[in-house]
Order: C-alpha cells, then sequence, then structure tokens
C-alpha cells in the first residue's frame, strides 16, 4: 500500500503532512512541487470542511459531467484535474485547489480546453476568493481573469 502523502483531520482541525513519503527518491513526481501540492491540497481540505466531503455540495456536483460517478479511476477523466480528483467531491475540490496553488499555468492549459474543469476551477476561486487576497490567488495563475 501507498503511503499518504498527506492528512487533514477535519475534525480535529489538524494536517499531518508525511515528510518521508514526499520526499523518497524512489518515486517519481516526488519534488519539491509535489510537496507544495500537497500541502495546498490537504491545506484545502481544512478550509473545505463546511462544504466538505462529509456533506452534500449540490454546486459543485452539477458541474459534474451526467452520469459520473466518482470512484478510483485510472486515468484523468474530463473535467478533473487528475485521476486521484475523480475518487470523491472532497478530493476533487482540493486536488482542483492544489492546482491552482502549485501548478497554476498547468490548471490554465487543462481549463482551456476542459470547460467543466474551467467551471469547478471558477467555483475554487470565488470559494478562496472569499477569505484570500485576489492578488495572492492570481499569482502563478496565467488565466486568472478566466476565473474571476
Amino acid at each position: 500500500e501507498v503511503e499518504p502523502a498527506g492528512l487533514a483531520d477535519t475534525e480535529a482541525r489538524i494536517l499531518f503532512v508525511n515528510v518521508h513519503s514526499l520526499l523518497r527518491p524512489d518515486v517519481a513526481g516526488h519534488s519539491i512541487d509535489y510537496i507544495a501540492e500537497t500541502a495546498h491540497h490537504e491545506v484545502f481540505h481544512l478550509l473545505d470542511f463546511p462544504a466538505g466531503s462529509h456533506r452534500a455540495d449540490l454546486e459543485w456536483d452539477q458541474l459534474n459531467p451526467n452520469g459520473f460517478v466518482y470512484g478510483r479511476k485510472d486515468r484523468r477523466p474530463f473535467g478533473f484535474v487528475n485521476a486521484y480528483a475523480a475518487t470523491n467531491a472532497g478530493e476533487d475540490r482540493a486536488s482542483t485547489f492544489a492546482f491552482l496553488m502549485a501548478r497554476g499555468q498547468e490548471l490554465c492549459d487543462l481549463a482551456m480546453v476542459d470547460p467543466t474543469l474551467l467551471a469547478k476551477a471558477r467555483v475554487v476561486w470565488r470559494r478562496i476568493a472569499s477569505v484570500a487576497d485576489p492578488a495572492f490567488l492570481r499569482a502563478g495563475v496565467s488565466c486568472a481573469g478566466d476565473l474571476d
């Protein structure tokens, strides 16, 4: 079994980052960028708790393609930043935020050819912009004007 890179305990309001897992040189993709992505992903779980994976989020669910069912996927489905985002709605939102913060250009590139993902990025942007400085959010996100 794969060690988790991080964990957000939303009830205890605690964030765990598995530094050992993140710094393993034998695992492809475990770089400083991966650490940043993991940290943002887990932080979002703490911010998302009011609408988190434990509760219904009808606005979010309506963005998914008709007939889509969350669950493990082998590849990135249309409307998602990666395969892991398709696990459940909470992971979808957290993964979208992680891309926004740590892989902004990649998110923009995907969103420009994936209107479902663009709509999801707009929802995450709007929710985070209500508690964060928009100038901070815009850094590294070339498509920020499309997300406002």
